[in-house]
């Protein structure tokens, strides 16, 4: 019986020193960093004496716990930019996400990484140029009535790692008000499709953005022509696309690419093409 209560009194005295390390471990770390990444078998999160543990990643990050609460700002005179930024970022955000959520399909099946932050930081640059509403009331429609905001939008690359020249290979007349594309020379080999695509599909999205005043529809879509790969058009040949216009006080103009790969006569598509806004048309 001594034996063993020796025993457990080792054991326990063990456990408190490692407590102990862990602890003065951390209380050193804390006053080195604001924030850092903790690695080993210690898996911690929530708050504990002043510090916050929580996953980014899979890893536990440690931080100080402070800042401001939301009671401080909602209500103190420092903090007026803070909820400034906040209404305009939520707008923003709003904007983008009703964006995002009316191209649809062809956007999702891009599979872009962070496709839907960079949608929003396009909307807050539109909002920032909103030349008429004093900071903490500026929109993005306000945005995109001015001439700098609509040549942001056009810019505009939802893949950064190719940009708009994988999509605007040709010369392109786009009249968003009229749902009208034309490519007066228009050559399917030009694209760089992937290795098991055997044809290409190019089409007009029209995108409303905003109620429609008629309450129909907030995307429109022409056909989609196909052509096959690797068989150069005879001659010079144009490409026209029509589409009805959405209802809407903002109305985006689109030139999809998509590529599909034929199976027994059958058409697939695999993944590549693109997607890039070719004007904006503000009425409202």
């Amino acid at each position: 019986m001594h034996t063993l209560a020796r025993l457990l009194c080792t054991v326990s005295v063990l456990y408190q020193c490692c407590i102990s390390a862990v602890w003065w471990h951390l209380i050193a770390f804390s006053h080195q960093l604001i924030m850092g990444k903790l690695n080993g078998l210690l898996q911690i999160t929530g708050s504990f004496d002043g510090l916050s543990f929580y996953t980014v990643r899979g890893q536990i990050v440690v931080r100080k716990t402070g800042g401001f609460t939301g009671t401080a700002i909602k209500n103190g005179s420092q903090y007026v930019r803070v909820r400034e930024n906040s209404c305009e970022f939520a707008q923003s955000a709003r904007a983008g996400k009703a964006f995002r959520d009316r191209v649809g399909v062809p956007l999702k099946q891009l599979a872009i990484p962070y496709v839907h932050n960079r949608v929003v930081a396009l909307f807050q640059a539109l909002t920032r140029l909103d030349p008429v509403h004093a900071r903490g009331s500026r929109t993005v429609m306000a945005g995109l009535q001015t001439a700098e905001g609509q040549q942001l939008v056009r810019s505009f690359a939802f893949d950064p790692a190719h940009g708009t020249a994988a999509v605007l290979l040709f010369a392109c007349r786009v009249v968003v008000s009229l749902g009208l594309l034309e490519c007066p020379a228009f050559d399917p080999s030009a694209f760089s499709p992937p290795p098991s695509a055997s044809h290409v599909g190019v089409q007009l999205l029209l995108v409303g953005l905003g109620p429609s005043a008629t309450g129909g529809a907030v995307r429109e879509e022409s056909d989609c022509p196909l052509y096959a790969l690797g068989r150069p058009l005879a001659g010079v040949s144009p490409l026209v696309l029509r589409a009805s216009v959405p209802d809407c006080p903002v109305v985006f103009g689109l030139l999809r690419v998509v590529y599909y790969q034929s199976v027994n006569g059958t058409l697939y598509r695999v993944a590549g093409g693109g997607l890039q806004i070719t004007d904006v048309v503000v009425s409202g």
